[in-house]
């Protein structure tokens, strides 16, 4: 995860790196880095609440 932070800033032009992040944990399959299947479970995105995609979003900042 060293680095995801800035890898995310660059994925989608128009989307910060935190929108970026929010966005491929509620919806993993949005964003789909070429040569990735689609795996990332969605349970995430059902079960965490607001507070805790925050606080995620705010770890993976740090990375």
């Amino acid at each position: 995860m060293q680095g995801i932070a800035e890898r995310a800033a660059d994925r989608v032009e128009g989307l910060s790196a935190s929108d970026y992040l929010e966005e491929s944990i509620m919806e993993p399959g949005a964003h789909l880095v070429e040569g990735y299947d689609d795996v990332m479970p969605r349970v995430i995105g059902r079960t965490i609440s607001q507070e805790e995609l925050e606080e995620l979003v705010a770890f993976l900042l740090t990375q």
